[in-house]
């Protein structure tokens, strides 16, 4: 081999390797406890107070559900998730959730529903309680607090976006355990969830959210658009959001009662 082709195979290896290195630097590369430190960060220090106008589109294969909304919703940590629901721009109804109860106004048919603060998981067929609620509202890994973190797995896929995945017993307040298989796909820096699936066989259902974009306001990023589906059974729903109008600590006082002379709804 003469001394011109080694030289040339010399440079070659050293472009290479040069430029392998080069495209590895878009990508961090985190041990385990770091990676589960940073989403439990996310969760923690989310915002004070979320307000947002979100634009909901639901689609279901039971006709009664499906609708073109608006909910102008309001998320306090840790306390209160409040949200009034405007249909065809008539303000239709309200809700109230915060740790101890939940309750609707239907201001159609002047009545009114009062339960848990699991009221919402009527309507999606998830048991959701406030956590989880603000968690899916602000686009972050719901249930991941109830994961025992031993069994939590890792790993990059071919796009650079790292997978958590669990399988698994989640801890309900109820104290019994409920198995569910959860994938969490953040971008390979963990500042934000693209992408969430959850499956629970006893409750024969799987729920897929997909972030499709997101927006930073005042150093926070959250959901622009969002695209839910969530099947039970041979039943289908699909929700389309847009966060529109987002504030950002900006803490308001949400007074909420019961209008005079309504009923509970039968």
């Amino acid at each position: 081999m003469n001394r011109n082709i080694k030289i040339i195979i010399l440079f070659n290896f050293i472009f290479f390797v040069g430029f392998a290195q080069d495209q590895g630097s878009n990508f961090i590369s985190y041990e385990k406890n770091e990676i589960l430190n940073k989403i439990n960060s996310l969760i923690i220090n989310r915002p004070n107070f979320v307000y947002s106008k979100i634009q909901t589109q639901i689609a279901s294969t039971s006709p009664e559900f499906s609708a073109d909304i608006r909910l102008s919703t309001r998320v306090a940590k840790d306390s209160l998730i409040f949200a009034n629901i405007n249909y065809m721009g008539i303000q239709a109804a309200s809700v109230h959730i915060d740790q101890n109860k939940g309750a609707l106004i239907d201001r159609f048919n002047k009545c009114y529903i009062e339960g848990d603060a699991q009221i919402a998981s009527n309507f999606l067929g998830v048991d959701l309680e406030l956590l989880e609620l603000e968690e899916l509202i602000l686009g972050l890994p719901i249930f991941y607090t109830k994961l025992d973190q031993q069994k939590v797995q890792t790993q990059v896929d071919s796009s650079g976006n790292l997978l958590v995945t669990f399988l698994g017993n989640i801890r309900t307040d109820s104290l019994e355990q409920k198995p569910v298989e959860l994938k969490y796909t953040f971008d390979d820096s963990l500042t934000h969830l693209k992408q969430l699936n959850l499956v629970s066989p006893n409750d024969s259902l799987s729920l897929l959210w997909i972030c499709k974009e997101y927006q930073d306001v005042s150093n926070y990023r959250l959901p622009y658009l969002v695209d839910i589906k969530i099947t039970k059974l041979d039943s289908v729903i699909e929700l389309n959001l847009k966060y529109n109008a987002v504030e950002i600590n900006v803490p308001e006082i949400i007074e909420f009662e019961i209008p005079e002379g309504y009923e509970k709804c039968k």
